[in-house]
């Protein structure tokens, strides 16, 4: 049996020499390269769209955003904690002697 997928190969007006590839949903986009004979072939790279990998990142269930929030808030803890012991262990200020 044979699986049947969608090739699409089409050139870009935007950039000089450079196509869009598509598999499937994958789109890729070549860009030209020469070797050091001269000799031209194109590099593909994929394009990831924004919609998929912003969705794709709020759907995860550890969420760094969330882990973030909680470093910050154990920063913020341990910092009044310093500040507080800080202020127990420094010595009142010693009232200035007056002299006759």
């Amino acid at each position: 049996m044979t699986d049947l997928t969608n090739i699409l190969l089409w050139k870009t007006t935007k950039i000089e020499n450079a196509f869009y590839l598509q598999i499937a949903k994958q789109k890729f986009l070549g860009l030209p390269r020469s070797d050091k004979h001269g000799i031209t072939y194109w590099k593909f790279r994929e394009i990831r769209d924004q919609k998929v990998s912003n969705q794709s990142n709020n759907n995860s269930p550890a969420s760094p955003a969330m882990d973030n929030l909680e470093k910050f808030n154990q920063r913020q803890s341990l910092a009044e904690a310093l500040r507080n012991e800080a202020e127990v262990q420094r010595p009142e200020k010693a009232e200035p002697r007056q002299t006759n």
